[in-house]
């Protein structure tokens, strides 16, 4: 709630991102966005205080790392919203949950036919659309078409998830007493040492 701008008690059911953190941010205090790079977030102010009645998305792309594992649809009218998995999770046999953790190569299978599911009526995704229905090859176009359009954006960075930048790194750390960095703070200090 924020009176006067964002009404009590809202509920959004409708597909947003982390990314729409910075344009909404933006739009509210009325600084500019960047204009080096393309910015995938919306703006969706308007959308929590109830002004738009759909997702400022028509496509969400849900990456693993690098890779495209699936995208999120929301068709301008009506209340449906598709999700299309290009992988699935390799799941531990009768859960949802892999043996560790789960990454994004290792634990997922590349599907020839990518799974459709309407989200919106079935959140679990438990019931696949038929591959061979008119409706899973329309929104297979839509979805695809949006996909490439979207991997034209996209310029080569260097890889944030290589072993060398994940490894910990006690340099960048906070620390008061090198080399032991067990410095406590009284404030926070419970033990009373």
């Amino acid at each position: 709630m924020w009176p006067g701008h964002i009404p009590a008690g809202i509920e959004i059911h409708e597909p947003t991102s982390q990314m729409d953190f910075l344009p909404s941010i933006s739009s509210i205090t009325g600084a500019p966005l960047p204009d080096d790079r393309v910015i995938d977030g919306k703006d969706i102010m308007p959308l929590l205080r109830g002004e738009p009645a759909v997702s400022p998305h028509e496509i969400l792309f849900h990456y693993c790392g690098v890779w495209i594992h699936a995208a999120r649809y929301r068709p301008r009218t009506g209340d449906d919203v598709y999700k299309l998995h290009y992988a699935w999770p390799n799941w531990l046999p009768g859960t949802e949950q892999c043996t560790w953790a789960c990454s994004c190569l290792n634990h997922h299978t590349w599907l020839e036919h990518p799974k459709l599911f309407n989200v919106a009526k079935d959140p679990g995704e438990k019931h696949e659309i038929n591959p061979s229905s008119e409706e899973y090859r329309d929104i297979l176009h839509i979805i695809n078409q949006a996909k490439a359009e979207h991997k034209k954006t996209i310029e080569p960075v260097p890889n944030q998830f290589d072993l060398i930048k994940m490894m910990w790194r006690p340099w960048l750390q906070p620390c008061c007493n090198f080399p032991t960095c067990t410095c406590r703070d009284p404030k926070y200090d419970k033990t009373g040492a």
